[in-house]
């Protein structure tokens, strides 16, 4: 999908292997000295390192603690050495509890994110760790479904040479509906997405009262964005649409299924729904890009000062927030509604 420019995006190298989920179970331990999901769930990254560092220093085999450090510190960083140190920084996690999931969970999505954001050099290095720590994470808890998932987006995006494969990853699938199969379904939906099978996919997820468990939650949400802008890239507005409601009826206050909703509307010819659902996707993260399709909408709608100050506010966004393509369309738009004299 077009808007959700992030710098960790899938790398050249090995993909998309770090999805930096947040598992509730795992987090619920650190409640007692402050709401640790709250944190993450407001942003408040820096808060949420300084509570894991004071959990640390507390007790250094926390291993919650390194794993909140973790998803501050790969929403923080700003390029590969601040992901280098990042993983300097969860090493120890293993040196103490070398049997822990979680610690090896941390580490290979950390390691992911490197491999995706250096480039081939960087992908190729790093690599063989990522596979490593998420195939030792399963092997720890093969319950644990960020872990197979994660494992999953390695084998299907990563090169053979570096150990990847489909196969693997149907391997991976199939035991995990042995071990867990109320959730096996949610992985399985990841293959039928990757292969383009978006009915297969949309037949899972979309089934009545799919994935209520606690920690199937991001995944779910997840899942259910990337069915819908893959179902608006085949042209399917009408079935993203379904998607994208349904996902805002579990998730109302999420930004991207928001965006998704709206820009699914604007594709069907609904566009004072499409405006009003951008405007909301705005407010809940400015930062999300919503912007374009909202000027887009207005637009269409003939509110051409409404529209450039949407454009306006578009271009002005952060690089990670903007694709090159719609920055050059808005730029574009713009131009139209306001030329030069």
């Amino acid at each position: 999908m077009d808007e959700r420019a992030h710098w960790r995006k899938t790398g050249a190298a090995i993909g998309g292997v770090c999805s930096a989920l947040l598992a509730v179970t795992t987090l619920a331990a650190l409640a007692a000295e402050g709401s640790a999901d709250s944190l993450l769930r407001d942003k408040r990254y820096d808060e949420a390192r300084q509570l894991a560092e004071r959990r640390l220093a507390a007790d250094p085999t926390d291993e919650q603690a390194y794993w909140l450090l973790s998803r501050a510190g790969l929403e923080t960083a700003k390029d590969a050495a601040g992901l280098e140190r990042l993983a300097e920084a969860l090493g120890p996690c293993l040196e103490r509890i070398p049997q822990s999931a979680l610690c090896h969970l941390a580490l290979g999505e950390t390691y992911g994110a490197i491999a995706a954001s250096g480039g081939m050099l960087k992908g190729m290095k790093y690599a063989g760790r990522v596979r490593e720590e998420l195939e030792k994470a399963v092997e720890l808890d093969p319950r644990n479904f960020t872990a197979r998932d994660d494992l999953n987006q390695f084998y299907l995006m990563a090169p053979g040479i570096v150990g990847g494969g489909s196969d693997k990853a149907e391997r991976n699938t199939a035991s995990f509906e042995v071990a867990r199969p109320e959730a096996g379904p949610l992985l399985r939906a990841g293959i039928h997405l990757h292969n383009d099978q978006l009915d297969r996919a949309s037949a899972l997820l979309l089934a009545p009262d799919a994935f209520t468990i606690p920690d199937l939650a991001d995944g779910y949400r997840d899942a259910l964005i990337g069915l819908g802008f893959r179902q608006l890239q085949a042209k399917q507005a009408a079935k993203a649409l379904e998607t994208f409601r349904r996902g805002r009826e579990r998730f109302p206050n999420d930004a991207s299924l928001c965006l998704g909703q709206g820009r699914s509307e604007l594709e069907s010819g609904q566009v004072d729904a499409a405006i009003a659902t951008l405007r909301r996707a705005v407010e809940l993260d400015p930062q999300r890009g919503a912007q374009y399709r909202l000027g887009i909408a207005l637009q269409t709608q003939g509110d051409a000062a409404a529209a450039a100050a949407a454009l306006r506010e578009y271009i002005a966004l952060p690089a990670a927030s903007r694709s090159g393509d719609t920055l050059k369309d808005a730029k574009r738009r713009l131009e139209q509604l306001e030329p030069k004299p």
